[in-house]
């Protein structure tokens, strides 16, 4: 039940930890969360153009170790 938790909590630590990188890389928002199957990302723009979405996928694959086809990026 520990080995759980502790994945658990590493899982949320990853999460927040990209939230803020791409936070600090100008978006006013942004919410990651993982699944088994992908990774959502969730950005406050009115829209985002192929500089940004290179710019955040990169993030995403650097930080939590995912494939880009498993990325899903909403705003």
């Amino acid at each position: 039940q520990m080995d759980n938790i502790k994945r658990l909590f590493s899982k949320m630590e990853k999460e927040l930890v990209t939230e803020g990188i791409i936070r600090g890389k100008g978006f006013e928002d942004a919410i990651v969360t993982t699944s088994s199957s992908n990774v959502n990302v969730f950005v406050k723009s009115s829209e985002l153009n192929s500089v940004e979405v290179a710019q955040i996928t990169s993030i995403v694959t650097k930080q939590l170790n995912v494939e880009i086809d498993k990325i899903i990026i909403m705003w």
